[in-house]
């Protein structure tokens, strides 16, 4: 995985999924960018839940929480940091413009059958000259990422372009509750208040989300506080206290109590699964 570079390694290739569909929740600062080439895994990026779905591309930004879950998909990734890009451009507007990642959809798009093939043809002579590492093979690397990162854009401007989706008021308000939920879950973990700062009343508001997302509008809630509980729980070395009041909750036992429900599970015996899952070379990242 990305956190096991070295710390002059810029880019990274593998096509291990396992590497991908981790038990807890994963951030790291490198771009990570995944062609799904058969099957789908069930994604979580960031306010997004959605299908990876196959023959399609996505994009996962630095320090944005994920968590894939799925079994027989195969899939192709990079992680890479954003310097090892910059020196393929004259200007930093022009790199920032191709990586920008519109928090407003899920970043994954599907790829046209020639776009898919031509994009997995250029994974895999990423994957040749890591191997090899022949003279400007890390420009080469550069050059072809650049071009997968082109075809990102195309795929994303295509499906803007030909959505038959309607964006309509639930739509909109979902959208916005997801956003604001993202902002706030560590200090605003009622309904009501939600409901407040959108000026709706909670059941206009629990109906907009239903519709919209089958889950919940608590459900939304409940499951972004957990996913980020997790991820303390399993990379940071922080006691059930700190993470309690890093979460918002008034007391170590009323999270206790929250995490119990939601997940079946005490934080403790979660935690303590940590160095366990270390020792099978999976180590968080800061």
């Amino acid at each position: 995985m990305p956190y096991l570079l070295k710390e002059n390694l810029e880019v990274f290739h593998s096509n291990d999924i396992g590497l991908l569909t981790l038990q807890t929740p994963q951030k790291f600062p490198y771009h990570l960018i995944i062609l799904c080439t058969k099957g789908n895994l069930q994604a979580n990026v960031g306010l997004h839940s959605f299908e990876l779905s196959e023959q399609s591309l996505t994009i996962v930004p630095p320090q944005t929480l994920y968590k894939f879950t799925g079994r027989g998909v195969h899939v192709s990734f990079l992680a890479v940091k954003e310097d090892f890009l910059q020196r393929a451009f004259m200007r930093n507007e022009g790199l920032g413009e191709l990586l920008f990642i519109s928090p407003d959809y899920p970043p994954t798009f599907p790829l046209e059958r020639n776009h898919f093939e031509d994009t997995l043809y250029k994974f895999q002579k990423i994957k040749e000259e890591l191997d090899r590492e022949s003279p400007f093979y890390l420009d080469i690397i550069r050059l072809y990422i650049v071009q997968i990162l082109y075809e990102y854009n195309r795929a994303c401007e295509y499906c803007l372009l030909h959505s038959n989706k309607m964006i309509n008021r639930q739509y909109q308000v979902m959208h916005e509750y997801k956003k604001l939920v993202e902002l706030h879950f560590k200090d605003v973990k009622n309904l009501k208040d939600y409901s407040e700062m959108m000026n709706l009343s909670p059941k206009y508001l629990s109906e907009c989300v239903k519709s919209q997302t089958g889950k919940s509008a608590h459900k939304i809630i409940q499951e972004r506080v957990v996913m980020e509980a997790e991820w303390l729980l399993k990379n940071k070395s922080l006691s059930i206290k700190d993470i309690a009041y890093q979460l918002g909750f008034r007391t170590p036992e009323s999270f206790t109590r929250y995490f119990s429900k939601n997940t079946g599970i005490p934080p403790t015996l979660f935690s303590k699964n940590r160095k366990i899952d270390r020792s099978k070379g999976h180590p968080a990242m800061d």
